[in-house]
């Protein structure tokens, strides 16, 4: 009888049958993946730029660095998840805070219920940055790491 090398030996390797526990458990894997990919691209969630601020003479005021500017999405605000529409009264000249950075004190009037107009109500502002999916939020973490 002649000695088979079962190694090299293709036909013998076709015809080899996979045992089905590895069968079952790349399904399994293929699987997850798949429904991690639907979930990455159709899952979304907002990212909000947040702020302290407080009440000083019947207006909402805030300091803002120079990013403000530039991410802020929309014209409404999230005050105790809540929206309101608000209209800027004043940006006021630059500032320094103890890092030596430049900020800016923003006046804004918003229609606030008459029990969180109280002089020194210190509150947090939210506004909306962005609006994206989670394989946006990767993607853009991936070319910010590349660069």
């Amino acid at each position: 009888m002649e000695n088979i090398d079962i190694y090299n030996n293709s036909s013998i390797i076709f015809l080899k049958k996979t045992p089905q526990k590895i069968i079952s458990w790349i399904i399994i894997l293929v699987a997850s993946l798949f429904l991690m990919l639907v979930f990455m691209c159709c899952f979304k969630y907002k990212k909000y730029l947040k702020y302290e601020s407080y009440i000083h003479e019947g207006y909402v005021e805030f300091y803002v660095d120079k990013s403000f500017f530039d991410k802020r999405k929309s014209d409404t605000v999230l005050i105790n998840d809540k929206k309101y529409d608000y209209d800027v009264i004043s940006i006021s000249e630059f500032s320094y805070d103890y890092g030596q950075n430049n900020l800016w004190k923003i006046v804004i009037k918003v229609d606030l219920e008459q029990n969180m107009l109280i002089e020194n109500n210190y509150f947090q502002l939210k506004f909306l940055e962005s609006n994206e999916t989670t394989i946006q939020r990767l993607i853009k973490k991936i070319k910010k790491g590349l660069n």
